[in-house]
């Protein structure tokens, strides 16, 4: 059966290469039928699809081609979810699931530069788009800097725009870091995968003060995003000028 559904499956590729995002592939019924294959090996075939991103099944309903959103990370790009999808064309749906007020641990009361510790708001969303939970994350922001953003959440889903608006944070990334993790359970329970997703951890700063605003960590769903690092020369370059000022300093 390997050789046979590996190239059952090429084929299939190939022709999905010619179709448009969401438009529909044959059934393992009709699969079988075309190849004169068994149902195990046409299973298999359209399994092997799904690996590789090319498809995604819906249940009740069939499989389709799949699309990848594109999700760039970088300086140039902005430290907003909706945002984000906006550069891709995409439009999504941010709905709030938990916000919880918790004391800062050591390390985060280092990061936020706050002394005595304050408190945080843990603020947790899921990303919706086209009806389907595709990401989920949470934002810790200080009282420090937003001491009633639970107050605006009502009206604006937006952490970006709530900072923004609101407060007159200009949200930037400071650091990022990109894994490809399986989500615990209880994320896997929200996105409906347990399949592997990219898990992003980052510390945002506003822009004019460079102070910490935001300890943001999201979870995307690998088959629905490509996410893409863009670093220009003058970034890198800047960077580093940075890393070797503070390395000074601390010396």
């Amino acid at each position: 059966m390997t050789d046979a559904y590996i190239s059952i499956a090429s084929e299939l590729a190939r022709r999905i290469q010619l179709l448009s995002a969401g438009e529909r592939i044959p059934s393992e019924n009709e699969i079988v039928q075309e190849f004169s294959i068994s149902r195990p090996t046409a299973r298999a075939a359209v399994q092997e699809l799904e690996r590789r991103f090319l498809v995604r099944r819906v249940r009740g309903s069939g499989t389709f081609v799949n699309e990848r959103i594109h999700y760039p990370i970088g300086p140039a790009f902005p430290a907003s979810v909706s945002k984000t999808l906006a550069l891709s064309g995409k439009q999504g749906l941010l709905r709030v699931v938990s916000v919880i007020e918790t004391e800062t641990s050591v390390d985060e009361a280092l990061l936020f530069e706050t002394n005595p510790p304050g408190n945080l708001t843990a603020i947790s969303r899921s990303l919706s788009i086209d009806d389907e939970v595709v990401g989920f994350g949470i934002s810790k922001i200080s009282h420090h800097i937003a001491p009633d953003i639970r107050r605006h959440l009502g009206e604006i889903s937006s952490i970006w725009r709530i900072l923004h608006e609101k407060y007159g944070v200009d949200l930037i990334r400071r650091n990022v870091t990109v894994t490809l993790d399986n989500p615990p359970n209880y994320v896997a329970a929200i996105i409906e995968s347990h399949e592997p997703s990219w898990h992003l951890r980052s510390l945002n700063i506003d822009h004019e003060s460079r102070k910490v605003v935001e300890l943001g960590e999201s979870w995307l769903r690998a088959d629905r995003f490509s996410v893409d690092f863009t670093f220009g020369i003058d970034e890198v370059s800047h960077e580093r000028n940075e890393n070797r000022r503070s390395h000074l300093r601390i010396v």
